[in-house]
């Protein structure tokens, strides 16, 4: 018998099992980048910020035929930070709210822990 309600009937359970999918993967997050969509769905899109990845470099060759130093002045490379959109979750107004209640939770938590460690 439930000491609470008194009911002595088994309490309904069901179960959830949590499968990764095939691209399932871990991603890292500098920033998020969102808004609604004309469909009224909540867009959040992820990204990493790095420098760029230079498009082109030359090298000077040493006399014996290995790579010397590079010619920096001849770097072709963007000039901007990059914004690498990891990935992009849409959700609707209910899954938002849950996603907003589980960060505030997960945000609590882990002030608490920091307090903890200084």
């Amino acid at each position: 018998m439930d000491e609470q309600t008194g009911d002595s009937s088994p309490q309904k359970q069901v179960s959830f099992e949590y499968i990764k999918s095939q691209l399932f993967r871990g991603i890292h997050a500098d920033g998020i980048w969102g808004g609604v969509t004309p469909q009224g769905i909540l867009s959040l899109t992820f990204y990493s910020e790095r420098f760029p990845i230079p498009n082109q470099l030359i090298h000077k060759l040493k006399p014996d035929g290995t790579l010397g130093d590079e010619v920096e002045s001849a770097r072709i490379s963007k000039t901007s930070i990059i914004r690498e959109a990891e990935a992009c979750v849409y959700m609707n107004l209910n899954v938002a709210l849950a996603f907003r209640d589980l960060l505030n939770k997960q945000i609590e938590a882990l002030e608490v822990l920091q307090k903890k460690e200084k």
